[in-house]
């Protein structure tokens, strides 16, 4: 029971982090409207926030190895507090200063899948880590959701969106810094209690080049570790259309509204909500995650070519999303779950820092890609998202030597 309770607050954590920051997306092109290309701007912000992540994850996530989770959990906690109060200038400033506060203290996930982990019995953690995936990618679609129930029930006018939904994502990160106050530390088996080297280690977290020799290292004794990070990697180039489809819609044909889309992403908030709770709480432990990959993956790069074709269909946005919650939304749950099977009591967290780099930095270099695509063609980049997840389709053969390991 205990340790169900510490899971339901890692998880409420998590789910309140990213809604605090996500449920401003809706108005993200309001804070750039008037200038020329704001659909790089705002790709210019993506990156920021990504880009300051490849140096804090590592430090961050070996800050919970030595330290605990907890501090990490506050750190971000009022970090994401922080970048929300500088929003309420409501200018193109504003949201740099968001964007960039934000990147400088998003490491939470390192210290998240290291807790999740250290609690978890071995026949659990897919499971565990899933739910946890799944929540992630929950909460970048809750925020938008939250915000389209407050602008429908309060009736909010038009001029009164932004700054309604901006005070709302500051009482709501309020929240998390209280839950993460409240949150337990499951490190109990501490690597070492020395205090932490703060020039070295963020000496070394500059050096991604080093971290991806950890892995290589690591997969000696690891067998598999190498292969399913770099699907991982591959997934998170393609997941770039998450910071990417706001502006599609608000900016291409379809010309959605902050209401419009708040009012799409409660469809696509309670479909996701409904799918992932069904696939990873029935049918998970039943399936091969590896062939789970590979066919999702196969219908999720369907899946980004019919977003580049809808047009100005709403009813093909609302069908495209539907299958999205049916295939991508699932997958990153399944990679986060088969990551923290390759882990030990004292590297959780230096290796889910390591994935968080590395992840941002697949993130970091989507997002000029897809910025400098959407200038061409507000449609190309989903072509690019779908080319993304060819590497996906393989995944049973690159993991067939772990075979055993992954199925467990």
């Amino acid at each position: 029971m205990w340790q169900n309770k510490r899971l339901l607050l890692i998880y409420a954590i998590v789910l309140v982090d990213i809604v605090a920051g996500s449920i401003v997306w809706p108005v993200w092109p309001q804070f750039v409207k008037g200038y020329t290309h704001p659909e790089l701007l705002l790709a210019i912000g993506t990156a920021i926030f990504i880009g300051l992540q490849l140096f804090t994850a590592p430090l961050l996530g070996s800050i919970s190895d030595r330290k605990g989770r907890k501090p990490v959990f506050m750190i971000t906690a009022v970090g994401t507090f922080l970048s929300n109060l500088l929003l309420i200038p409501r200018n193109a400033f504003a949201y740099f200063s968001n964007r960039g506060t934000d990147g400088l203290t998003n490491g939470v996930y390192a210290a998240v899948r290291s807790s999740i982990t250290d609690i978890s019995d071995e026949k659990d953690l897919l499971r565990n880590m899933g739910l946890e995936g799944t929540i992630v990618s929950l909460g970048f679609i809750l925020g938008p959701l939250i915000a389209s129930l407050i602008l429908l029930g309060f009736n909010v006018v038009d001029k009164q969106i932004v700054p309604t939904l901006i005070y709302t994502g500051i009482a709501i990160s309020a929240i998390n810094i209280l839950l993460s106050y409240l949150f337990k530390e499951t490190l109990l088996l501490k690597r070492s209690r020395a205090p932490v080297d703060w020039r070295n280690t963020f000496k070394a977290s500059l050096h991604l080049i080093s971290h991806f020799k950890r892995i290589i290292t690591l997969d000696k004794s690891r067998p598999g570790l190498l292969n399913t990070v770099i699907l991982q990697i591959c997934l998170v180039l393609s997941l770039g259309y998450y910071n990417y489809l706001i502006t599609y819609i608000s900016l291409g044909s379809l010309q959605m509204t902050p209401k419009e889309i708040s009012y799409f992403f409660t469809y696509f908030g309670v479909i996701f909500l409904i799918v992932s709770y069904i696939f990873y709480s029935y049918l998970v432990d039943r399936l091969h995650p590896t062939q789970c990959l590979v066919w999702m993956s196969l219908i999720g790069m369907i899946t980004h070519v019919g977003y580049a074709l809808i047009g100005g269909s709403q009813l093909a946005l609302y069908t495209i999303v539907t299958l999205d919650c049916l295939t991508i939304g699932l997958l990153p749950g399944l990679m986060d779950g088969l990551i923290g099977r390759y882990t030990e009591a004292d590297d959780r967290g230096e290796i889910f820092g390591i994935v968080q780099a590395l992840s941002s930095v697949s993130s970091f270099l989507t997002t000029l890609i897809f910025g400098a695509l959407s200038v061409v063609s507000l449609q190309l980049p989903f072509y690019w998202f779908a080319v993304c997840l060819i590497p996906l389709l393989f995944a049973h053969q690159l993991l067939r030597k772990n075979e055993k390991v992954i199925i467990s």
